[in-house]
């Protein structure tokens, strides 16, 4: 199993947001991890921040009208965004299926 913590996340991908950070780096490499037909850890972990980025972006959003505001939860979990996707692509890493 490939280790990816903050630290990498923070000092080899360059990512800007705090340890929140942490449980979707986790969720996001195993997700990737599934996805892939090869092995590279540098580009898998690579992925998986580019992941985790998209993921609290996307995770959670906020809406407010007036005196009215909810929070709502995004239904995307276990897909793996577009960047990601291309990243892992490009790479050659990306699993193609059964044609």
């Amino acid at each position: 199993m490939i280790v990816l913590d903050y630290e990498y996340y923070r000092d080899e991908y360059g990512g800007m947001r705090g340890e929140e950070i942490e449980p979707y780096l986790k969720s996001s490499m195993t997700l990737i991890c599934g996805c892939v037909s090869g092995y590279d850890e540098e580009t898998m972990k690579y992925a998986a921040c580019i992941q985790a980025d998209h993921e609290m972006d996307e995770r959670y959003s906020s809406v407010k009208l007036g005196d009215f505001s909810a929070d709502m939860k995004q239904g995307n979990e276990g897909l793996i965004c577009a960047a990601a996707r291309m990243y892992l692509d490009g790479s050659g890493l990306m699993y193609r299926g059964i044609g």
